[in-house]
């Protein structure tokens, strides 16, 4: 049976190999033969949402590598979702590998992808039921683009099917082509729109916003675009966002994209998330959130704070819970790095036999994703 975190991950790695390595032909191949060999497991139905990426029906989130930029190649290409059948052809496979990981055109517009049929591989660049109206299957490998056959096929665009949200529309906007000559007019606009957000209180649509922005930052070569898409984050990612952001790590729907954002944030974002691990002290399940994301945010002080919380205390007088302990042993599992690793070798000979438990469980997850 397909796992979908495993073929998301898999997707994402084979992407940014052809983005990144357009030479190392031997890894590509590697890559892809590892793809084909999934869909042999079955069919998957992967969807961009937000920074995340569902995969029949599953959500892999955005806290896994690679995941937030195939969610952004898939939105800046114009794939809202890509359905891979089972025994897809490698043919299918690589034209959609080579389509994700192909950049702006000069005029800082991504390539739509191609759409597919329904043997194979198939993109949906709009809602399926208007790809129906073409009538006809068309190869992802023939020299089709959505756009103009739907066009062909439907009557002309109304304005007011523009989102009517000013947040939405900002951010389809910049979507469409996040490099360009007016970039920076584009970015700003999507800024003032998430800061208006924010000031109305409505605090997940303005992470989940910020979240998109850093996905398309972190896919742009260094230049003008980049520069642009950071003065922007710089702005808004002041102490108060940052504060009420580490708020959320544990709330389902919004920890997510809180990741994205505070990982982006590095020491200021380890900051506020310490400074809510104290407000948790009484809340196991926010307590366990918050060590959790400071192992995802990986910063130094981030390691060096879980390091801290992890040890046991005084042998009396300043020992610490074994719940704050165990849930610092988990977010140390989430880090890579001798600093982590060192703290849970030593763990493993500690008095508390959970606590033993815990470090050798968590050595364990480390070294099996590694292999």
């Amino acid at each position: 049976m397909l796992n979908p975190e495993h073929f998301a991950i898999s997707l994402a790695r084979a992407v940014e190999l052809f983005r990144s390595h357009p030479n190392a032909v031997t890894e590509q191949k590697s890559a892809l033969r590892a793809l084909v060999a999934l869909t042999k497991l079955g069919p998957a139905e992967v969807v961009a949402r937000g920074d995340a990426v569902m995969v029949m029906g599953a959500m892999v989130p955005g806290t896994l590598p690679g995941i937030p930029t195939l969610a952004a190649r898939m939105c800046a290409h114009g794939a809202r979702e890509i359905r891979f059948e089972r025994d897809a052809s490698a043919a299918d496979l690589l034209a959609v590998l080579r389509g994700l990981a192909k950049g702006p055109d000069a005029n800082g517009a991504y390539p739509h992808l191609r759409v597919g049929h329904a043997g194979g591989v198939t993109v949906l660049n709009v809602g399926a039921d208007r790809l129906a109206r073409l009538g006809r299957p068309v190869s992802v490998t023939e020299a089709f683009d959505a756009a103009p056959m739907l066009a062909a096929a439907d009557p002309p665009t109304s304005p007011a099917e523009e989102p009517s949200d000013p947040l939405a529309a900002a951010m389809a906007r910049l979507e469409a082509g996040s490099s360009g000559p007016d970039v920076l007019d584009r970015v700003t606009t999507a800024g003032l729109c998430i800061a208006s957000r924010m000031k109305e209180g409505d605090l997940p649509d303005a992470v989940r916003a910020i979240a998109r922005l850093i996905a398309l930052e972190a896919d742009l070569p260094q230049g003008a675009a980049r520069r642009s898409f950071g003065i922007v984050l710089e702005r808004l990612l002041e102490p108060e966002l940052l504060t009420a952001v580490a708020t959320t790590v544990g709330e389902a729907g919004r920890a997510d994209a809180a990741i994205v954002v505070l990982r982006r944030a590095g020491a200021a974002g380890a900051s506020v998330v310490l400074r809510r691990v104290a407000a948790a002290a009484d809340d196991p399940d926010h307590q366990r959130a918050v060590y959790r994301a400071l192992g995802l945010i990986g910063s130094p002080d981030a390691v060096r704070a879980l390091i801290a919380a992890a040890q046991s205390g005084g042998r009396i007088l300043g020992r610490k819970p074994r719940g704050i302990r165990l849930a610092a042993i988990e977010g140390l599992g989430l880090v890579r790095g001798p600093a982590a690793q060192g703290t849970l070798e030593a763990l493993r000979g500690d008095a508390d036999t959970a606590v033993r438990a815990a470090a050798t469980a968590a050595l364990r997850g480390q070294r099996g994703e590694d292999e």
